[in-house]
């Protein structure tokens, strides 16, 4: 023989480790392709999944855009006001998805400092009538869709204070 090994011997061998194999069984051909579809599946549903994060981040984003926008205009708004009435409210034109619900509310904090001052209820010194809570929340994907809120303090409009006797530093 070619290989080396005598007629015999080869043959015993044959006969100990079984004959070799030159395919697969029909069970492993079943087994493996269920193992290549359930992979499939799987990749597919996270693929899935992350498409849906993928819009949910997008729109988050522009709703937390639209809302920084909106709260400057009430900013600015506020730097106009005296009666505190009729703040910005109107949603964007060019983002019809997404809706916005403005309020400005009183809002009272105490001077120096709030946590310092409540301990003495008869003795506040409040800043209430100077400042206003302004809430910014903007919605979007229908009723029970998300929703991103942004609370900041507005203050009164300069009002032309100036002191008794102003102190003028003059020297080079």
């Amino acid at each position: 023989r070619a290989s080396g090994i005598p007629y015999g011997i080869d043959r015993r061998l044959d006969t100990v480790l079984g004959s070799v194999k030159r395919g697969y069984t029909l069970t492993e051909a079943i087994i493996a392709s269920f193992l290549l579809i359930a992979a499939i599946l799987v990749v597919s549903r996270l693929f899935h999944a992350s498409m849906q994060y993928s819009v949910w981040v997008e729109n988050k984003a522009v709703a937390t855009h639209l809302a920084e926008e909106r709260m400057s205009e009430l900013r600015l708004w506020a730097t106009t006001q005296t009666a505190w009435a009729g703040p910005p409210v109107s949603n964007k034109p060019g983002f019809p998805a997404f809706t916005f619900d403005v309020r400005v509310e009183p809002h009272q904090l105490a001077s120096p400092n709030t946590q310092l001052e409540t301990g003495f209820p008869g003795n506040q010194r409040l800043l209430g009538p100077s400042l206003r809570k302004a809430i910014v929340e903007v919605r979007w994907g229908g009723t029970g869709g998300n929703s991103v809120k942004l609370v900041s303090i507005l203050k009164d409009p300069p009002r032309g204070w100036r002191p008794a006797s102003p102190v003028v530093i003059t020297g080079t």
